[in-house]
């Protein structure tokens, strides 16, 4: 029982890293361009809100 508790655990954490990968690769993606649309920079401060979010929550788990 104690091994299916910190699987249990870890799956939150898990989900957290998927998606902090994907938050970076979508911010990359978008930094790499010369020229950033309206929706671009819509989606960029909406990742890094994103992003800023996960931080808060796994400092508090800490």
């Amino acid at each position: 029982q104690n091994l299916h508790q910190r699987e249990e655990s870890l799956l939150p954490k898990i989900d957290m890293l998927q998606s902090t990968l994907m938050l970076r690769k979508s911010i990359d993606s978008l930094l790499s361009k010369k020229v950033l649309t309206h929706q671009d920079s819509l989606s960029l401060v909406s990742a890094i809100t994103k992003l800023e979010a996960i931080e808060k929550q796994l400092n508090l788990k800490k």
